[in-house]
């Protein structure tokens, strides 16, 4: 038992593997309780686990906001230019 409970605690690297790829939802049910338990008593892995999730969802915002509108318009003067460039 001694063992066991040493493995789920020393094991901050498949912790933060796991939050990171969004494995969380496909764990098994002894996977997913040695998860939270381990982020229980580990507050670096919790912290890692929420800032991973922040670096997700801001991601995913800048990536919907930049291909929804570019940020930049040419003016109607620099279109005609480069119109009469390419002409």
């Amino acid at each position: 038992m001694k063992g066991y409970i040493k493995r789920i605690l020393n094991n901050c690297r498949e912790v933060s593997y796991q939050s990171m790829m969004g494995e969380e939802a496909g764990l098994s049910l002894k996977a997913h309780v040695e998860m939270k338990i381990h982020l229980t008593f580990c507050k670096y892995c919790r912290h890692f686990a929420a800032q991973s999730k922040i670096i997700d969802s801001s991601l995913k915002l800048y990536k919907a906001q930049s291909e929804s509108d570019p940020p930049y318009k040419a003016s109607e003067t620099l279109k005609q230019k480069l119109r009469d460039l390419i002409s």
